[in-house]
């Protein structure tokens, strides 16, 4: 019996290590990970908060609770129908405090199902337990079933 639990303790500490991603300390004091290979990065502790709003053609807002703080720093859309006559325009904002983290235009020309709309760079600060809404003006026309997807820096400590 102590052979095999010798061996299973040296069989734990034998297995490979992925060797392909580094850690790289931020200026604000959070981490990413580094793909060698390719250079991408990932931001350790980002958070994904979805929302599908039933038609971005009809003015309606979604709110859904942030579980952890953070700084909303992108959101993306995806349309599941091509839109007509004009521009939707889709914004998140922190529900909370009232502040408008930005928005995202939904183009009418060209679009089509599966059609990909995002905008980066915003930088408002939500608090665990927060609430955020994705809405839409209603601006299009057509019925598209939309889904949003809100991205989550951790904040500096």
């Amino acid at each position: 019996m102590k052979k095999f639990l010798l061996m299973l303790v040296a069989l734990a500490f034998a297995t490979p290590a992925f060797a392909g991603m580094d850690k790289a300390e931020r200026s604000n004091s959070n981490a990413d990970w580094v793909h060698k290979p390719s250079g991408n990065e990932y931001v350790i502790g980002r958070q994904a908060i979805q929302v599908r709003l039933a038609d971005v053609s009809t003015a309606s807002t979604d709110y859904v609770v942030v579980p952890e703080a953070g700084i909303i720093t992108e959101l993306h859309c995806v349309l599941d129908n091509a839109i007509t006559s004009v521009d939707a325009v889709v914004g998140v904002n922190n529900k909370t405090s009232e502040t408008s983290a930005g928005v995202v235009t939904v183009a009418f020309s060209g679009s089509y199902p599966g059609a990909f709309f995002k905008t980066t760079g915003m930088s408002t600060s939500v608090t665990a337990g927060s609430v955020i809404g994705v809405g839409t003006d209603g601006g299009s026309s057509t019925t598209a079933i939309t889904y949003c997807t809100v991205l989550i820096d951790p904040a500096a400590d």
